[in-house]
């Protein structure tokens, strides 16, 4: 189980780790994304800053605190229901869902294997 704690971690921070650092360095397609799903820039920036940090909670818990990474990988969930819904909410199409839908459900695996082994 450590093996897949690890890869979850390493795969989620990579993950969110470029998603926030979009929205943190204003990178045109996140600002796009933004627009069309109506957030106001200082939040937006905000969620970003929380992915960043939620990407460093899971890849930390992975490896050696396995209660930050948790709270982490709980964030990290609800952030992408967030996403979804904010999606949702635009009409957009399916496969605009599948990215925050896969990390959400990655977030949740890892959120479960961290719980566990924290409370070990």
């Amino acid at each position: 189980m450590r093996v897949l704690e690890i890869c979850l971690g390493v795969a989620l921070c990579a993950a969110f780790m470029l998603i926030g650092l979009a929205k943190v360095l204003a990178i045109p397609a996140s600002l796009s994304l933004r627009d069309r799903v109506g957030v106001p820039p200082a939040l937006w920036t905000g969620i970003g800053v929380l992915e960043v940090l939620g990407a460093f909670g899971v890849v930390i818990g992975a490896f050696a605190a396995p209660g930050l990474g948790a709270a982490a990988a709980v964030g990290l969930t609800l952030v992408c229901v967030g996403a979804v819904v904010a999606q949702l909410r635009v009409r957009d199409a399916f496969v605009a869902l599948v990215p925050p839908l896969v990390l959400g459900v990655m977030a949740v695996g890892e959120a479960l294997l961290l719980a566990t082994r924290a409370q070990s």
